[in-house]
C-alpha cells in the first residue's frame, strides 16, 4: 500500500472497538473500562504524543460523536 491513498475508520460501540482499513474491518478490540474525560489534545498524525510526526499525509479528517458506523457504512465512505 506504500504511496497509495487509503481510508481508515476507528469505530466505538459500547466497549467495542473497530478499526476499517478501505472499509474492511482489519481488527478488534473491547474494554470494560470506560472512556475518560480529558483536557488532552487529539494527536492526529504524531506517535506515543512524542514529536515523532508520521512520515505521510493525512487528508479530510473526519470526527463524528453518537453513531457507531457498521462495516457497510464505512465501505461506503
Amino acid at each position: 500500500m506504500a504511496y497509495s491513498w487509503n481510508h481508515v475508520a476507528y469505530v466505538r460501540n459500547g466497549s467495542a472497538f473497530t478499526l476499517y482499513l478501505n472499509g474492511v474491518s482489519v481488527a478488534t478490540a473491547t474494554s470494560a473500562s470506560a472512556l475518560v474525560d480529558n483536557t488532552n489534545s487529539v494527536m492526529i498524525g504524531y506517535v506515543n504524543y512524542t514529536t515523532t510526526e508520521f512520515p505521510g499525509y493525512i487528508s479530510d479528517v473526519r470526527y463524528v460523536v453518537g453513531t457507531a458506523r457498521s462495516e457497510e457504512h464505512t465501505s461506503e465512505l
